[in-house]
C-alpha cells in the first residue's frame, strides 16, 4: 500500500509528465524530431523517464527507492523541459494569477507576479524600487523575521523600536512574515506567529505622515492558496485601493515549489497595489534582468503552476504536519529552562512549523557529536538523512547555523516520510539521555570543588 507523501510525489509527478506532454503542439514535436541530435535527447529522455516511472511504482512502499526513482524522472523532466521549452516568458504571471484565488474579488485586478533569481533578489529589489523614490527611506522588521533581513535593514528597526523612536515619523518599507524561519536569537523559547495587521495597523497609527507603505511579507513557510494572505489582503483593501499600501507577497521557489529536488533557481512573487505613478518602480522586479531567473526555472514554475499547484500545498501539509508531530514529542528535558546544556524552541499553535531548532547552551555540545548521533541513528536503520541547507526536502537534513555571538543553532528539518519523524523521535530520546549524563558530571565536578 502506497503512503501519503508517495502518492503526493507520485501523482504530482505522472500529472507533470502529463501536463508537459500536452503543451507540445505537434508542429513542435515534428520540427524537434527532424533535428537529429534533439530526437536523441529526446528519445532516451523519454526513455529514462519511463524506466524511472516504472521503477517508481514498483516501490511505493519502500520510500527510499521510491524517491530516488522520482528524483530521476523529474531530471529527465527537466531535460524535456529544457529542450522543448513550451511557456514563454509571459505564460508564468497569467497562469501563476490564476491560482491567486486567495486574493479578494476587488483586488484581483491590482495582481502583478513574476519570478526572480531568489527570495533575497526580490527583497533587494523591493528596496531598491522604494529608494528611486525616497532616498532616506525608514524600513521596520516584524516581530520574528528571517536574520537575512533583519541583517539587511539594519539595528534598532523592530517594529517596537520604531514604535518607541519619536524621531522616525514615517514608515516606507515593513517585512514580515506568517511563519518563521530559523531565529538566531539564543534568548528566543518560543516561536510565535506575527500579527502583521496588528503591527501594520499600529506603525500607521503612531507614524502620521506615513503617506506610502510597502508590505513585504516573505511567504517562504506557507501555503500558496494561503488563508493568512487573504484574512491580510481584506483587512487592508481600502488602504490598498487608495493607493496608501502596495503589498509584496515573495518566497523562495527552491524549497516546496520544486517537490524537494534541487533542479531550479527562482522565486515566485505577487504584488498588489493600485498602480498609481508612486508604485510604477516596483515593475522593475517583473521587467528588469537583474531580477529574471533563467528561462529552465521559468519553464519548470509555469509547468507546475498549470499543473500540479495542490500538490505543492498537500506537500507543503505533510512537512508542516510531521514537523509538529516531532515537536509534540521533545522530551521535556530538553525544553527551555529545563536543562543548562541546549534547548528546543517551542513552537506555538497558530504557527506552521518545518523544522525543529536546538540551541546550543554550552560548547560540551558541539556539532560534530550531535551529528554522529542523528547520522548513526539513521544508518543503523538503513534510512536516509543528509546535510544539504535549507528546508523543505523530503529526507530529512541538518544545518548548523552560527549566530552573531558564535553560538550554535542547529535546524533539523524532517522529510515527507512519517517513518523517518520516529527516527527523529528516538533521536531526541538519546539526546535526553546525554544531556542527563552531562548534568551529572557537571554536578560531581561542583561537589568536588
Amino acid at each position: 500500500m502506497p503512503t501519503k507523501p508517495a502518492l503526493i510525489l507520485g501523482q504530482s509527478t505522472l500529472d507533470l509528465v502529463k501536463g508537459l506532454l500536452a503543451e507540445i503542439p505537434e508542429d513542435k514535436w515534428i520540427r524537434l524530431n527532424a533535428d537529429p541530435q534533439k530526437r536523441q535527447i529526446i528519445q532516451t529522455s523519454l526513455f529514462r523517464l519511463l524506466e524511472h516511472l516504472t521503477i517508481a511504482e514498483n516501490n511505493m512502499s519502500n520510500f527510499t527507492k521510491f524517491t530516488q526513482a522520482i528524483e530521476l524522472a523529474h531530471c529527465e523532466i527537466a531535460t524535456l523541459l529544457a529542450i522543448t521549452t513550451p511557456f514563454n516568458e509571459n505564460d508564468f504571471s497569467e497562469i501563476f494569477n490564476q491560482q491567486l484565488y486567495h486574493v479578494p474579488p476587488e483586488l484581483r485586478n491590482f495582481v502583478k507576479s513574476g519570478i526572480t533569481k531568489s527570495a533575497m533578489n526580490t527583497f533587494a529589489g523591493i528596496n531598491a524600487a522604494i529608494i528611486s523614490q525616497q532616498p532616506h527611506l525608514e524600513r521596520v522588521y516584524g516581530k520574528g523575521s528571517y536574520f537575512e533581513e533583519i541583517q539587511f535593514i539594519g539595528d534598532q528597526r523592530s517594529t517596537e523600536e520604531v514604535l518607541e523612536n519619536p524621531k522616525i515619523d514615517h514608515v516606507d518599507l515593513y517585512v514580515g512574515e506568517f511563519n518563521h524561519n530559523i531565529s538566531l536569537d539564543q534568548n528566543l523559547n518560543e516561536y510565535q506567529a506575527t500579527d502583521i495587521i496588528g503591527e501594520v495597523e499600529a506603525l500607521l497609527a503612531a507614524k502620521p505622515n506615513t503617506e506610502h507603505m510597502t508590505v513585504a511579507v516573505d511567504c517562504t513557510i506557507d501555503f500558496l492558496h494561503s488563508k493568512r494572505a487573504n484574512t491580510l489582503l481584506e483587512h487592508f483593501s481600502k488602504e490598498i485601493q487608495e493607493g496608501k499600501l502596495n503589498f509584496v507577497f515573495f518566497r523562495s521557489g527552491q524549497k516546496f515549489d520544486m517537490l524537494g529536488m534541487d533542479n531550479y533557481y527562482g522565486a515566485p512573487f505577487y504584488m498588489i497595489n493600485n498602480g498609481t505613478e508612486h508604485w510604477k518602480p516596483f515593475d522593475d522586479l517583473t521587467s528588469r534582468d537583474t531580477y529574471k531567473t533563467d528561462n529552465l526555472t521559468t519553464q519548470w514554475l509555469s509547468l507546475i503552476n498549470k499543473y500540479a499547484p495542490q500538490a505543492t500545498d498537500e506537500y507543503r501539509k505533510q512537512i508542516f504536519d510531521n514537523a509538529r508531530a516531532l515537536l509534540n514529542r521533545v522530551p521535556e528535558s530538553l525544553k527551555p529552562g529545563n536543562n543548562s546544556f541546549i534547548k528546543i524552541c517551542e513552537v506555538a499553535d497558530d504557527m506552521e512549523p518545518t523544522f525543529i531548532d536546538i540551541k546550543l547552551l554550552k560548547p560540551i555540545f558541539n556539532e560534530g557529536k550531535i551529528e554522529k548521533m542523528l547520522f548513526r541513528k539513521f544508518i543503523k536503520n538503513n534510512a536516509k538523512v543528509h546535510g544539504r541547507s535549507s528546508f523543505g526536502f523530503y529526507h530529512p537534513n541538518i544545518n548548523f547555523i552560527r549566530g552573531l555571538d558564535d553560538k550554535l543553532n542547529i535546524r533539523i528539518n524532517p522529510g515527507l516520510n512519517s517513518e523517518d519523524v520516529e527516527l527523529l523521535v528516538e533521536f531526541l530520546d538519546d539526546l535526553a539521555k546525554q544531556v542527563e549524563e552531562e548534568e551529572k558530571k557537571e554536578a560531581a565536578a561542583q561537589q568536588a570543588i
